[in-house]
């Protein structure tokens, strides 16, 4: 079984992030999953760590919006987390899943393809934290779906 992070909503959505002992997530250059361009996000914003009985836990960093646990957006500086869970980053949203040793491997093919490139760790931290400066190729989506800040296609912030 492969406990990942997965980000739904925002610049790097689509992305899976295998998580290991602990992840941290933020703007700051120093963290595992970086989104430079999320003004919304603190420096050092959240993190996901495994604790010593196995079990999952969400951490707010003492971030200034917070962290958001939840379809209910509850506000949190802790809480377990369990397969299935989404929570909220700045402008992003992920969720934490437990995959099986097949749709681990088929979520990392589909980066791979949709990269280019074998989708480690720092090659995504580089993809995630650049900013899109070129227009979104998609004004359909602009006009069509005002739910979120970010084209669902390309990432690109809409407004």
């Amino acid at each position: 079984m492969h406990r990942c992070i997965e980000c739904i909503n925002g610049l790097c959505e689509g992305t899976v992030f295998p998580l290991g002992k602990r992840i941290t997530i933020g703007r700051s250059a120093d963290n595992d999953i970086r989104v430079a361009c999320d003004r919304e996000m603190s420096r050092h914003h959240a993190c996901v760590r495994e604790t010593n009985d196995g079990k999952v836990r969400l951490e707010d960093l003492e971030s200034h919006n917070g962290t958001f646990l939840g379809v209910g957006n509850k506000r949190i500086t802790t809480a377990p987390l369990e397969s299935g869970d989404s929570f909220r980053v700045g402008e992003s949203i992920f969720i934490f899943v437990e995959l099986s040793d097949l749709e681990f491997d088929t979520h990392m093919k589909r980066q791979l393809l949709k990269t280019g490139s074998s989708p480690t760790m720092d090659q995504t931290r580089t993809s995630v934290m650049q900013s899109r400066s070129e227009p979104c190729p998609h004004p359909s989506h602009h006009a069509a779906d005002k739910r979120f800040r970010f084209c669902p296609a390309c990432g690109q912030k809409l407004y």
